[in-house]
């Protein structure tokens, strides 16, 4: 109905497959830290809960850890596309 050809339809959908991937691969675990993962940054990175207990900060630790991955993801990602992009100025 929409005038694809079959090439153009299988582009759709691959690049659909790539995203779905790419989502479940990168970023999905950065949703979903392990306890373990979690104790190790409490341990070894600087965060505002250093020097407390686990068990009272976990969920505030996940919400940080989270937020800060996500941060870095996102700033690598337009760090990295900047490389690519070129800025023309039409008169």
């Amino acid at each position: 109905d929409e005038g694809l050809g079959w090439l153009e339809v299988q582009r759709v959908f691959r690049r659909r497959a790539r995203a779905s991937l790419y989502l479940d691969r990168m970023v999905a675990p950065m949703l979903a830290p392990t306890q373990l993962t979690l104790r190790r940054v409490l341990l070894e990175v600087d965060t505002p809960f250093r020097g407390q207990p686990f068990y009272e900060v976990q969920e505030p630790l996940r919400r940080w850890w989270v937020a800060r991955r996500l941060r870095e993801a996102v700033v690598a990602y337009y760090q990295n596309a900047r490389a690519r992009l070129k800025i023309v100025y039409l008169d």
